[in-house]
């Protein structure tokens, strides 16, 4: 059981410029997704440029959801299991974003995006902690449309 007020772990942050922006930080991702599955084992990283820089591009990648489970494989080293390569592992992914973008972004993300796409998508894929292999979610903001879009993908191993 998860204790009330569990903040996801950060596991990576990155500096960026004043131009750029996070969407949400750890805390407020960590209230929007309670009560999913994976609370417990998810983590945040904060990762800075992408290539749109500046440009009014169309489509940003604001953020991804992730899961992945590394297979054994024959040359890796015998301490691999002790260093917790071969987890499973639930990472939240931030992506900047212009820093013009951020105040239409932030109200997206809290009443579409994280309860609408992001938690539904992690309890319909809860079952999959274990398996081999990768799931993603990606949240893309269109500005056209100045909406949250998604797309998922699964490659996951068989069963064992």
């Amino acid at each position: 059981m998860i204790a009330p007020g569990h903040i996801f772990p950060t596991s990576h942050r990155e500096k960026i410029g004043k131009d750029f922006a996070f969407a949400l930080g750890a805390e407020a991702l960590s209230q929007a997704l309670a009560g999913v599955p994976q609370h417990g084992l998810l983590t945040c990283s904060f990762f800075g440029s992408q290539d749109h820089g500046l440009k009014r591009v169309e489509r940003l990648l604001v953020m991804q959801v992730s899961y992945t489970k590394r297979d054994r494989a024959f040359h890796d080293a015998q301490s691999a299991n002790e260093l917790g390569v071969f987890d499973p592992r639930w990472q939240i992914i931030m992506r900047t974003i212009p820093v013009v973008d951020r105040a239409t972004v932030k109200p997206l993300l809290l009443e579409t995006g994280l309860p609408d796409l992001v938690k539904p998508w992690l309890e319909s894929e809860a079952d999959i902690t274990g398996r081999t292999g990768q799931a993603f979610i990606d949240i893309v903001y269109v500005r056209e449309t100045e909406a949250l879009a998604s797309e998922a993908r699964l490659a996951l191993g068989p069963l064992r």
